[in-house]
């Protein structure tokens, strides 16, 4: 399993080249800042082999450089939004991202629980 950290410092080092990145149960969607970027391929493979899909669950993720923001959707629909992550760069962002699923997690929990 890749440790947290690495994670981090990969989908930091994605802001360079990805504009987009939506992370879902079956899938990752990269969307490119320049659509003939020769190095395409390869950063799918990448991001692939990270294996986010199966570390989000049940959840959505979509990271929007462009924009800086990060949305989480839950299978119900609800969903946070964290805006201008990283001023600096894109630092910590899975650490931020499977923080903010463990919190709606709980939050779904206590739904049930009442």
């Amino acid at each position: 399993m890749l440790k947290k950290e690495f994670i981090d410092g990969m989908l930091e080092n994605l802001a360079y080249e990805v504009k987009r990145l939506w992370i879902e149960k079956k899938r990752t969607d990269v969307d490119f800042w320049n659509k003939e970027n020769e190095n395409k391929e390869y950063i799918n493979n990448l991001v692939k082999g990270l294996n986010l899909e199966d570390k989000v669950g049940e959840f959505k993720v979509s990271i929007n450089y462009k924009l800086r923001i990060i949305e989480i959707f839950d299978k119900n629909g609800h969903s946070i939004i964290l805006r201008n992550f990283g001023k600096y760069g894109a630092s910590g962002l899975w650490s931020i991202i499977s923080e903010e699923i463990k919190s709606m997690e709980g939050k779904k929990w206590e739904m049930k629980k009442r």
